[in-house]
């Protein structure tokens, strides 16, 4: 909506009323002001009115549509909207608590991708700032060191060594522990292949072993059978 014109936003979040004119004896009420007698300003406040409405009825459901469909301005639209999905500042207060306590509480698990990780973490922030709460950089940058797992020690120790976290951006960061994940994936299965190897080089001796085992025994039975018939 802001994109669209500045003005038809300030529609949204002030209420818009038709311009009016006082009226009667001694002007002691005021009725809406004819139209040929607008201004251009009340002409235009109308019109961002009527785009605004429109805007945000195009963008609702069925359901949504025939909650708001009798409003008569954009910013009774939009307060109705924000009262049913959000609830009122006490709601919003609750939702926030819960909010804190999962980012709070919220850890990378062993066997979870940074991305996979980051996503849940970033879903719980965007929640957060729709209903009024910003984190900073630098609490989430804090955030996410705290509870990566082990395996990424050795780069949280780098980087909180070479870098001052108030001023380092998030987006370098996450830039640096994505790395830091592939390269260490890379080297997983190098591990395990040379594992894999040497256990199939150790058991070839035994192997052996075994059949120079049988072939003695098959040959112990021969001679004696030799000296049976001799």
């Amino acid at each position: 909506l802001q994109a669209m014109d500045s003005g038809i936003w300030e529609s949204v979040i002030k209420e818009y009323t038709d311009p009016m004119q006082p009226a009667g004896e001694n002007n002691a009420i005021a009725v809406v002001k004819p139209d040929d007698l607008w201004t251009a300003e009340e002409k235009d406040k109308k019109s961002h009115n009527s785009k605004a409405k429109n805007a945000l009825f195009m963008a609702l459901s069925e359901t949504e549509f025939n909650r708001v469909s009798s409003c008569q301005t954009a910013y009774e639209v939009w307060l109705k909207l924000t009262n049913t999905h959000e609830g009122d500042a006490k709601v919003k207060q609750s939702k926030l608590e819960i909010l804190t306590m999962q980012f709070e509480t919220l850890r990378m698990e062993d066997g979870e991708s940074f991305d996979e990780y980051y996503s849940r973490l970033q879903h719980i922030i965007n929640a957060s700032h729709a209903l009024g709460h910003v984190y900073t950089d630098y609490q989430v940058i804090c955030k996410i060191l705290r509870t990566l797992p082990k395996r990424f020690q050795s780069r949280k120790d780098a980087i909180r060594e070479a870098h001052d976290l108030t001023t380092m951006s998030l987006e370098t960061l996450c830039g640096k522990l994505r790395t830091f994940e592939l390269e260490y994936s890379n080297d997983v299965p190098k591990s395990s292949t040379s594992l894999a190897f040497k256990s199939t080089t150790s058991s070839q001796p035994d192997e052996e072993l075994e059949e120079c085992d049988d072939m003695s025994v098959r040959v112990d039975k021969e001679l004696a059978f030799l000296t049976r018939r001799m």
